[in-house]
């Protein structure tokens, strides 16, 4: 078992930096001096990492969109979805979807979805969240 104190000093001397960086011998390091190419992150720690930032977008970031009716568990779904596909400000452009989920038009909004560069990057993926915001349920 290893000491706060270990943890501390280690912290100390590695420092910490939240991007990647070149340490001082030309590795691409992160963190608290992890060496990315003798320790690349595992599937598991971004798995992690990924259900952290859904459920913070879930629980902290969608309530803000005032949309706390939106009461079908698979539409606020796609909404988390598109939040982390494009951002909080990217997500907040979709102002006509918006509308259209407080008027409880779901077909509306599938089609604000569909009609944006968004949609355009990202083809199906685009074309599956519109029709489960659509439908509100999966097939």
């Amino acid at each position: 078992m290893i000491s706060q104190s270990l943890i501390e000093r280690v912290k100390l001397h590695e420092g910490f930096r939240s991007t990647p960086y070149l340490d001082t011998v030309g590795v691409l390091t992160v963190g608290y001096g992890r060496n990315l190419e003798a320790q690349p992150f595992t599937e598991q720690e971004c798995a992690a990492w990924l259900i952290r930032e859904l459920e913070d977008i879930a629980e902290e970031q969608l309530p803000t969109y005032g949309l706390l009716e939106l009461d079908n568990k698979i539409r606020r779904e796609v909404l988390v979805e598109m939040q982390f596909n494009l951002g909080e400000t990217g997500l907040q452009r979709f102002r006509k979807m918006f509308l259209a989920l407080a008027a409880k038009d779901f077909d509306t909004a599938a089609a604000e979805m569909l009609d944006s560069k968004w949609a355009r990057q990202v083809g199906q993926r685009a074309v599956t969240l519109a029709n489960l915001m659509r439908a509100g349920k999966r097939d």
